[in-house]
């Protein structure tokens, strides 16, 4: 009977120190994206500047804990706050060549693993403009007459970088899939399901969105051609 009291009590104790251990932490930290407006990665390989009133999210593989994250530009700490449980957000307010690094441990204590590679990227003049469509850009142009009616699509050009466009409208109705360039300057909508244009048509679409920094697009901005009579 001790014997059998003995080994229920030495597995007790197991059973305790093992509950002692707490949650397994999981992998370390990482890095998972440095963006701008959490949409475009730094740096760009397009080598375009970062408007100095644009926000930058630091997106983390498990929740951090944010006292100890340190996001430095050129070695002097930014002020970040939280977006949400695994990113943080900060905004540029300087211009110039900046490297940023980034230093901190999750909420188990782990440190970032391997060390964030800083990277360096380039901030301009501070976007105060309203994006608007760019007519001579756009593929056919804003307005234009007598386009052949055999396109498989059609590109709208923006003035700014836009980091969402929505089309609202579209005379006549006719199914799409629209793309929005790497470079936010760029909205290719494409016709779907065999869709094709006819002779003589009027092509009307309505947008809205906003750009890089928040701005909306100008209001009544519409994009529209004409095919070709025969």
């Amino acid at each position: 009977m001790r014997k059998l009291l003995w080994f229920f009590f030495i597995g007790c104790l197991v059973f305790i120190l093992g509950c002692d251990e707490g949650p397994d932490p999981g992998p370390v930290p990482e890095v998972i994206s440095v963006s701008v407006a959490n949409v475009w990665q730094l740096p760009s390989a397009e080598g375009w500047g970062v408007p100095s009133n644009a926000s930058i999210f630091v997106t983390f593989s498990k929740e951090m804990a944010n006292d100890t994250v340190v996001i430095s530009l050129n070695g002097i700490q930014v002020s970040a706050t939280p977006y949400d449980d695994e990113t943080l957000e900060f905004i540029l307010e300087d211009e110039g060549e900046f490297e940023l690094t980034i230093t901190g441990e999750d909420i188990h204590g782990q440190t970032l693993e391997p060390p964030y590679e800083p990277i360096s990227f380039t901030v301009v003049g501070s976007d105060v403009l309203m994006p608007r469509i760019v007519a001579d850009e756009c593929e056919p142009e804003n307005g234009a007459q007598e386009v052949e009616p055999d396109i498989e699509q059609f590109i709208i050009a923006f003035s700014e970088r836009m980091f969402m466009v929505m089309v609202n409208y579209t005379f006549p109705e006719f199914p799409f899939a629209k793309e929005l360039s790497a470079d936010g300057k760029f909205l290719t909508i494409k016709f779907e399901n065999g869709y094709r244009l006819s002779n003589g048509m009027h092509v009307n679409i309505q947008l809205s969105g906003r750009d890089l920094v928040g701005h909306m697009l100008q209001t009544s901005q519409e994009y529209s051609f004409t095919t070709v009579s025969r």
